[in-house]
């Protein structure tokens, strides 16, 4: 085969596979990532499962609203203690409310969302390349192994190593406190179809301070569409 062939039939098996003919940047692999995983504006219904090393427990469901370029919303509807406590997200700004307190009450993303081994970013902020910078520490046949580090300090983590595989989800996040110690690690896993999209639906989160305590996250259901943005503001979360 003449050497112009080969470079022919070369660049057509790229092609057709859908390969890119240049290395990506670790910047375009996390957006890519970010889109994998998310879809523009939703809703999800989420169940909690947590676990502490004492061996006490308890399970919550939720039903999320976001837009991400505009804020999160999650709404608590199991168990009847929890019922009726919501989360709003904007920004970096974060505003709990409930039936039993009149106004809202300001949060950090750094704290625990309610009382799991997840902190309120962890949960709230589905994007990853607005905050943190990257590179890439390896790549392979299965993905690659990316750095990330905080632009900001109002984000929980200033360093996170993150394993994404070639369709661009991620397989597992290790995220490291200001220490330099590992502070927990989010393992991803049951990747299927949300409206037509894969992406995992389980995600573990190991608490690497505290052995034994974990939080499961199971995606019931993600639907893509227009959600009541009304609902995702201040105003309309403080009526």
């Amino acid at each position: 085969m003449r050497a112009s062939t080969m470079i022919v039939v070369i660049t057509t098996l790229i092609t057709a596979l859908g390969t890119p003919a240049f290395p990506q940047t670790a910047a375009e692999i996390v957006s890519r990532m970010d889109d994998a995983m998310n879809f523009p504006e939703g809703t999800m219904v989420l169940s909690f499962e947590d676990v502490k090393a004492s061996g006490s427990g308890r399970k919550l469901e939720a039903r999320v609203l976001y837009a991400l370029d505009a804020g999160t919303l999650v709404e608590f509807v199991s168990p009847e203690r929890e019922k009726g406590k919501r989360v709003l997200m904007i920004g970096d700004s974060m505003w709990m409310g409930s039936p039993s307190v009149s106004r809202p009450v300001r949060m950090s993303g750094k704290d625990s969302f309610m009382g799991t081994s997840f902190t309120n970013d962890d949960m709230m902020n589905f994007t990853k390349s607005d905050d943190y910078d990257a590179r890439i520490l390896s790549s392979s046949a299965d993905g690659w192994t990316l750095e990330l580090t905080a632009r900001k300090k109002t984000v929980p983590y200033p360093r996170m190593v993150v394993d994404v595989d070639r369709a661009y989800l991620p397989v597992r996040m290790v995220m490291y406190a200001l220490s330099g110690q590992e502070a927990k690690r989010i393992e991803f896993s049951d990747v299927r179809f949300f409206e037509g999209k894969m992406r995992p639906s389980v995600m573990t989160v190991i608490d690497a301070m505290t052995a034994g305590n974990k939080t499961i996250v199971g995606f019931k259901s993600i639907k893509s569409g227009a959600v009541d943005r009304v609902r995702l503001s201040p105003t309309g979360f403080m009526k």
